[in-house]
């Protein structure tokens, strides 16, 4: 099986500590660097004592937690910067590390109040949180939305620096694991289109090939058709004709044998798989997953694993 790198491994710590703590104190901002998991992997900078008070109540500091998965999961999709408002109202953000177009970790930052909101914090305030806590959050500093927006893409641009020039070891290192993955997966892919490519017409072989060789990009009826010079509508006539199952249930069949391919021969983290096949959202991805094999993507994993089923 193929390993599914952990950046705590590869990174300068110190070197990322230190950026972090410059970004964090420079723009009175919270900051902190995870892995892929949503596991710290350097100390908070510039933490408020508002967010501090309630990561260390147990049950407040799972919606905490919560919040970070979901901006890092936002993050991922869009390869880009994602602003957000977590469960206590304040707005963070947070910046996707990628690797080769992989989720590896993000920059979580944030931890300030809008301008924006000010005339509709009091009344929550009220109703919300304890006297102490109240003065812990009235004591968070102040942002426009553009200054926020601003601190999101000048991380994201340190981040990119942080990958060419810091961690240069990740990128050779996982771009050869990451090559022996896809180059399985494509030996695979290629296997299974010669197998059923024979059946077919000229069109459908053609419609078969870009496929087969966009399969992990969100591929639609309409840019295939256009690819081989046929309508949307007689592409769709006839794919089910030969086929037998329409163009959208072919694709995600296809999608699903690829994950299952890349669950029992990597360690991928099921976010990346989902993204690396455009299932822009992961909880759909599980759900299509379970449909399609019977079993949730981390069940499958862990019941291979356990060599309890036919593989």
């Amino acid at each position: 099986m193929e390993k599914f790198f952990e950046l705590e491994e590869y990174a300068q710590i110190e070197v990322l500590q230190n950026i972090q703590d410059s970004f964090a104190n420079s723009l009175g901002m919270g900051a902190v660097i995870v892995d892929y998991k949503g596991e710290p992997i350097t100390k908070e900078s510039n933490f408020t004592k508002f967010c501090t008070y309630i990561r260390n109540n147990d049950e407040l500091k799972g919606k905490c937690y919560k919040c970070d998965a979901y901006g890092g999961v936002q993050s991922a999709i869009t390869k880009k910067p994602h602003i957000y408002k977590c469960h206590a109202g304040l707005v963070d953000f947070a910046i996707p590390i990628m690797a080769n177009n992989t989720y590896i970790g993000a920059i979580l930052g944030g931890q300030v109040r809008l301008k924006e909101d000010l005339k509709e914090e009091n009344n929550v305030l009220k109703d919300k949180y304890n006297e102490e806590l109240s003065k812990y959050y009235k004591d968070i500093k102040i942002k426009t939305y553009e200054e926020v927006k601003y601190a999101a893409d000048l991380m994201y641009q340190i981040s990119n620096y942080i990958l060419n020039k810091d961690i240069v070891k990740i990128n050779s290192d996982f771009n050869s694991n990451k090559a022996k993955i896809d180059r399985a997966t494509n030996i695979e892919l290629i296997k299974e289109y010669n197998l059923e490519s024979e059946q077919y017409s000229e069109e459908i072989h053609k419609a078969l090939n870009y496929i087969h060789s966009n399969i992990k990009k969100n591929i639609t009826l309409e840019e295939v058709a256009n690819h081989i010079n046929l309508s949307p509508n007689y592409l769709s006539k006839t794919f089910k004709k030969d086929i037998g199952i329409n163009f959208i249930t072919y694709i995600t069949n296809k999608k699903i044998a690829l994950a299952k391919e890349m669950l029992k021969d990597t360690d991928t983290p099921i976010l990346n798989i989902s993204i690396d096949l455009s299932f822009n959202k992961p909880n759909y991805f599980s759900k299509v997953f379970k449909k399609i094999v019977g079993l949730t993507p981390s069940e499958y994993r862990n019941t291979l694993q356990n060599d309890q089923i036919d593989t």
